[in-house]
Order: C-alpha cells, then sequence, then structure tokens
C-alpha cells in the first residue's frame, strides 16, 4: 500500500512552544503563485498570541537545496499570509525560524520563545 504524503496542516517550534497553522489551497501547484496563510498560537496553552511575530520562512527541495527563502516577515496580530510560487511538482520541506514576538506596550521584542517549526509542502 502506498503511503500517502499530505500537506502539514500545523507545526510546534522546537522550542518556545508557538503553534503555526498552515492554510493553503487544497491543490498547492507548481509555477503559480499560491497563498499560504499561517496563524500562530500557543501550542501549550492553546490560546492565540495577542502580538506580533517576528520570522523567516525557508522552503527545500527534496534534497535539501534551499529554493525559496523570506526573511523579516511579520504576522500582524500573529497571523499573515504570504505569497509562495514552487518551481516544480515534488515535496518540499518547509522551515520557519521564529525570530521574537512583539507585544503592544512592550518596548523590546520578547526572543524567549524563539524557535525553529519544520513540516513538508506537497505540490503537484
Amino acid at each position: 500500500k502506498e503511503k500517502i504524503v499530505e500537506t502539514t496542516p500545523e507545526i510546534v517550534s522546537d522550542r518556545g512552544g508557538i503553534l503555526t497553522r498552515f492554510e493553503c489551497p487544497s491543490e498547492v501547484l507548481s509555477n503559480q503563485d499560491n497563498a499560504l496563510k499561517l496563524t500562530f498560537s500557543d501550542a501549550l496553552a492553546d490560546s492565540a498570541i495577542k502580538g506580533d511575530i517576528n520570522y523567516d520562512l525557508t522552503f527545500y527541495d527534496q534534497k535539501g537545496n534551499q529554493i525559496i527563502k523570506k526573511e523579516n516577515l511579520t504576522a500582524k496580530n500573529a497571523s499573515d499570509s504570504q505569497m509562495i510560487k514552487f518551481p516544480s511538482k515534488g515535496i518540499y520541506q518547509i522551515e520557519l525560524n521564529i525570530k521574537g514576538i512583539t507585544f503592544p506596550d512592550i518596548v523590546s521584542a520578547d526572543k524567549t520563545r524563539n524557535g525553529i517549526s519544520r513540516g513538508i509542502v506537497v505540490v503537484s
């Protein structure tokens, strides 16, 4: 029986307990702009994060080559959307590097919850 590989719907960071949920088209197509919606929440408390998440987003092909990198992104109120264009069909690794959370009325970013999350995206 062939194992069916699906796009990861959510991932948790290796440190900091940040849960990221992905919403993308039911079918992610190669050579087209695909809207990827990201929603960040507290994996431990299962609650929304009331702040802005600073992060980098990187995609790797099956050989581990970096194919897309978007740096210094901000998810306002823990929500963001990015347009991603994959060069070909296949399975890509998604890597999310959380670099800080900025809360209203607090001057400096909270870096205690920084961490890396990884998942996969299936492109047809």
